[in-house]
């Protein structure tokens, strides 16, 4: 067997290490060392200009990555408009809770007393506002210390000297502090301390923060501002701070507040005057011990520094530890093209162990996403009626229902419930789109229709007409929604059935064969208001069936890009019409399922079967 060659070997077989070279004291080293002792002059002054500039810059970068983080995050709470509102209009009668044991036990007060809430972000602006005042205020004071805890700890983590959230009636002209951050030795204004607090007041003119005046779109002050400007307006006021400032939107997209950062100037720049000069010292030093050791140090940073680099570079090929392999190529200090070598692999490392980071970061964001979903798909799922037979008390008919969706989330769903003793309810229905806002906005249909025939308000037309107009109000997203619904007296077997743009209905006549039944469809629901739903009247008798179905049904495809279609559907239904319930809805669904062979499912697959056996007594 032939032996395999590695990369070091064919490498040295091509260039042979040992081969006699010309050394580089000779090349280079000689010609330039007078050169050096001038360019060391040069090479401290534009380093310390430089490395000043650069430290400034990414202090100011991190103080607006701050601004911006903090941001996104008050951005994640939906009810962010309202808590803002609240706050300025209520400040004074909250409870400002800063005691994380306190906040415990309000927390758990809330959940129990606000149990349609989810998550505190995950509140919306109208669901809060349907709350009495007393869990209102409740909400606002746990949102609020769940946000001071999460400001002092943006503060402790980045170390500003303040942390602050705050909004500005130009008007008035004056600013309010709405959530501030402090150390763990600082006080609020209510404990004696200098740290503002909710609903405190402080003057402020056009023209004190330039950045600011941006946000509120001055007409002169559209500017952009760099490094160079922070000279001239940080210390317009007097304050001797830099500050940075970034705007906080709502759902809706209006401003609602301001979040700012401020830093001392000093504190700003010091640590970089301080690094550079330090960094000015040693690289001098260094430069110093070069040109007069030269001929000592040939070796040391010629053949030293490969040697140190080929261990360091085996080394990591073994290990893969990144920290270890920089040091060592940092070791590396040569002052030519070895050094640079040396410092192009750290790059390279540094890079290599970067992407490998990102690539463990979105692994676990995929983790955590796919996990959300879940919890959200058995969240869906638990809100469609599950548990069959569905009323075991009536043996006057059978009813069965199934839900597939083509995410984790989906849009269509399906509802059965009984008015009355005497009346039961059919529900199917398909949200345009797909994922969580149209199991959102399925939730939300679904909920109303339900709350509506449960509280008796008309017939199915009167009811899908009432869901529409509250389906259309506040809905951004132009969704809409298909539904067919039907209300059966289970004493005579008539009914009463309503068709929002859905698919047609599915009935078998006793024995028969089944037919779709075709009559004229009305709007979509959330697209228009005001719309009227025609009833349409219908009688079962003993032995009837009703099939209906999503769109995801008849429009499955296979990787012939072939339907599945509605002749299909009436043969597999015909096919297996002795069948109960219970095993016609899978029966169809498993062959829908051989059809597609394997291609992707691209909509919710929905149905619901109900047979009627005879009249109820």
């Amino acid at each position: 067997m032939k032996e395999e060659t590695t990369f070091k070997e064919l490498v040295n077989n091509n260039r042979p290490f040992n081969k006699k070279r010309t050394g580089i004291i000779s090349q280079i080293i000689k010609p330039l060392f007078w050169f050096l002792i001038i360019l060391i002059f040069f090479e401290q002054a534009f380093l310390l200009a430089f490395f000043l500039s650069g430290h400034i810059k990414t202090k100011q970068v991190g103080a607006i990555n701050l601004v911006n983080y903090t941001a996104e995050m008050l951005e994640g709470y939906k009810a962010i408009g309202w808590l803002t509102e609240y706050w300025l209009e209520h400040y004074d009668e909250m409870e400002l809770i800063y005691d994380k044991t306190r906040l415990s036990v309000q927390i758990d007060k809330i959940e129990k007393e606000f149990t349609e809430m989810g998550t505190f972000k995950s509140v919306t602006y109208e669901n809060i506002n349907r709350q009495d005042p007393e869990i209102q205020k409740l909400y606002a004071e746990v949102c609020y210390a769940r946000l001071i805890s999460e400001f002092d700890s943006l503060k402790y983590s980045f170390m500003p000297k303040y942390l602050f959230a705050f909004v500005i009636d130009p008007e008035e002209e004056k600013g309010t502090f709405l959530i501030t951050g402090a150390y763990p030795d600082e006080k609020r204004v209510s404990d004696g301390g200098d740290i503002y607090e909710l609903g405190y007041e402080i003057p402020y003119e056009r023209g004190m923060y330039p950045q600011l005046d941006v946000l509120l779109h001055f007409d002169d002050a559209d500017q952009e501002y760099g490094i160079g400007d922070l000279w001239k307006f940080e210390f317009k006021n007097g304050d001797g701070s830099v500050h940075m400032f970034g705007p906080v939107y709502s759902p809706q997209g209006e401003m609602v507040m301001i979040v700012g950062a401020s830093y001392d100037w000093f504190d700003f720049v010091s640590s970089g005057v301080d690094m550079s000069f330090i960094l000015l010292l040693a690289s001098s030093v260094v430069l110093i011990l070069i040109l007069r050791h030269t001929g000592k140090l040939l070796r040391k940073n010629v053949v030293d520094p490969v040697s140190k680099e080929q261990t360091v570079l085996d080394n990591y090929s073994q290990d893969k530890d990144p920290e270890k392999a920089i040091n060592g190529l940092a070791e590396v200090v040569s002052n030519n093209e070895i050094e640079a070598l040396a410092v192009n692999f750290s790059s390279m490392i540094t890079e290599l162990d970067r992407y490998m980071d990102e690539i463990r970061h979105m692994t676990e964001e995929k983790e955590r996403i796919a996990a959300e979903l879940s919890m959200a798909e058995k969240i869906q799922a638990g809100m469609l009626p599950s548990d069959f037979p569905a009323f075991p008390d009536h043996d006057e008919f059978e009813l069965y229902a199934i839900m597939d969706p083509a995410k984790e989330t989906g849009g269509d769903f399906y509802d059965f419930f009984l008015i009355d003793d005497d009346h039961i309810a059919l529900v199917i229905a398909d949200v345009s789109g797909k994922g969580m806002p149209a199991a959102l906005f399925m939730m939300n249909a679904m909920t109303l229709i339900r709350t509506r025939t449960k509280m008796n308000m008309g017939d199915p037309g009167q009811i899908l007409a009432d869901v529409n107009n509250l389906l259309c109000e506040r809905n951004d997203q132009n969704m809409f929604v298909t539904v067919w619904m039907a209300v059966l007296d289970l004493k005579t077997g008539k009914g009463v059935a309503v068709n929002a743009g859905h698919e047609d209905p599915v009935i078998r006549r006793g024995d028969g064969a089944y037919e779709i039944v075709i009559y004229d469809h009305s709007m979509v629901m959330g697209a228009l208001k005001d719309m009227e739903y025609p009833d349409h009247e219908f009688e079962l008798n003993p032995g009837d069936t009703i099939y209906v179905y999503t769109d995801g049904v008849p429009e499955a495809i296979n990787e012939a890009e072939e339907f599945y279609g509605t002749n299909r559907l009436k043969e597999k239904l015909n096919e297996f019409a002795d069948l109960s319930m219970t095993d016609l809805l899978p029966a169809i669904r498993k062959d829908i399922e051989d059809f597609a062979c394997g291609a992707e499912q691209f909509d919710d697959i929905t149905m619901l079967g109900f047979k009627y056996f005879r009249y109820k007594d």
